[in-house]
């Protein structure tokens, strides 16, 4: 029976920039893995290259380790559900500060011990475990099936067909977070398109990976990686275009790429418990289109659904307006919903008015908990500015809001916690205030 590296990989399906990676060196650093971690061992990635991720994957199907996705390092919650949490790195840099039982680094590729590796999963066997990020409190573990993201690929593949338009592809996203697997390392190898075993993140990276692709490169990412590249001077001769997630793309941002860049952008919509779930054209600020296959349902709170969801689907957080003939607009999240002295606001569009002030490079706002405030519901906010005056940043918003959602304080800082997905969690958030307050005193 043939295992999954054969399902997945032909002989031009994994290039490094010289040439193309072969199966055998995948099932050769799969067996290598499986030989190294302990059975019944949570195994937590930190690969940089594609292929090592690919050769893990292998690894977990085939071995009896729990392969974790997570943008936490913390190690002491899944300690409690495993027992033992093991982190592997390709990197050699890489140190054990959040206490690993044991980190593992990937060097090389290894040739294979025996052959065949194993065979392909049941449509039901778990291959990994998902967290959320935590953005808005506690993360959530979401088994995945072999049977799960199959469907999710075939959804997203039917209806955006980027095969059709380059077939091959760059992403800036770590494979542990769902969409950059999806979108950038499990889909593009199983709709038969070539992937790049590099991840760039700075735009002269991005640039030399594109340079040295076998052909046009479509990039996906995320909008804080896009608004380096529009902020840099560096062109990138062979981009096909973009795809874009893991949090709100701004209206004048995807515009702005688009004018810079002239490719075109698709930004997704999608989450951990369910998966791809729509799509749009970003720059025109149109309604989202829902997957065909894909279902939303709205009664009281939305919910979505297909064949390969539970029977119930999953509730989404986000606040849902359906339209006609399967489109619908996100009104907010749930969890981002604000209410200050009767008035109601949403973070997310509160981030934007900041992010669109001159001189900043990076904010957010941040709702304070009981922990740290006895006054109630109010606001801060966390800003990376070329303008370091607090009075000139506040007039600014003054313009862009209600007073009452003003930031109180606003902390100038001098770069925010994202994960390398761009996203923020609550945890970090915290942490930093909890730095600032430190500080202060």
């Amino acid at each position: 029976m043939s295992d999954i590296l054969s399902v997945l990989i032909g002989e031009h399906s994994l290039w490094d920039g010289k040439g193309w990676i072969k199966a055998q060196d995948l099932r050769g650093t799969a067996q290598w893995i499986s030989q190294q971690c302990s059975p019944k061992t949570a195994v937590i990635s930190a690969l940089k290259n594609q292929g090592h991720f690919c050769a893990l994957l292998t690894a977990a199907v085939v071995s009896d380790i729990y392969l974790i996705f997570t943008s936490n390092p913390q190690v002491s919650n899944l300690r409690n559900c495993y027992g033992r949490v093991d982190l592997i790195t390709d990197d050699h840099k890489e140190t054990n500060q959040f206490g690993y039982d044991r980190l593992l680094i990937v060097d090389k590729f290894q040739k294979p011990i025996y052959d065949p590796l194993g065979s392909i999963p049941e449509p039901t066997q778990p291959l990994f475990t998902a967290y959320t990020s935590g953005s808005t409190g506690t993360s959530k573990a979401f088994p995945k099936t072999w049977a799960t993201i199959i469907a999710e690929s075939d959804i997203i593949n039917q209806n955006l067909q980027l095969g059709e338009h380059a077939s091959h592809l760059i992403s800036t996203v770590p494979p542990c977070h769902m969409f950059g697997f999806s979108y950038g390392l499990f889909g593009p190898l199983r709709w038969g398109m070539s992937l790049d075993t590099r991840r760039p993140v700075f735009p002269k990276d991005l640039a030399a990976t594109i340079a040295s692709s076998p052909g046009p490169a479509w990039v996906v990412t995320t909008p804080s990686h896009l608004t380096a590249y529009v902020r840099s001077q560096i062109s990138f001769e062979g981009l096909a275009g973009f795809v874009c997630s893991a949090a709100q793309l701004p209206l004048a941002l995807a515009q702005e790429v688009k004018k810079r860049f002239g490719k075109p952008i698709i930004e997704t919509y999608g989450c951990t418990e369910a998966g791809a779930i729509a799509w749009r054209n970003p720059t025109a600020d149109e309604p989202w289109q829902c997957y065909q296959g894909i279902d939303l349902i709205v009664d009281g709170k939305a919910s979505v659904q297909a064949q390969h969801l539970p029977p119930n689907g999953h509730v989404l957080d986000d606040e849902i307006e359906l339209l006609d003939n399967g489109y619908f607009r996100i009104i907010g999240r749930s969890s981002e919903q604000v209410k200050i002295a009767g008035k109601r606001a949403c973070l997310s569009d509160l981030n934007q008015r900041l992010c669109s002030l001159p001189g900043v490079v990076d904010g957010t706002f941040h709702r304070l908990d009981t922990s740290f405030t006895s006054r109630g519901d109010h606001l801060i906010a966390f800003v990376v500015s070329i303008e370091p005056d607090r009075e000139t940043l506040i007039r600014g918003l003054r313009s862009l809001m209600d007073p009452v959602f003003l930031p109180k304080p606003l902390i100038l800082v001098p770069q925010l916690p994202r994960t390398e997905s761009g996203k923020l969690t609550k945890a970090d958030l915290d942490a930093m205030l909890h730095f600032h307050n430190t500080q202060k005193k």
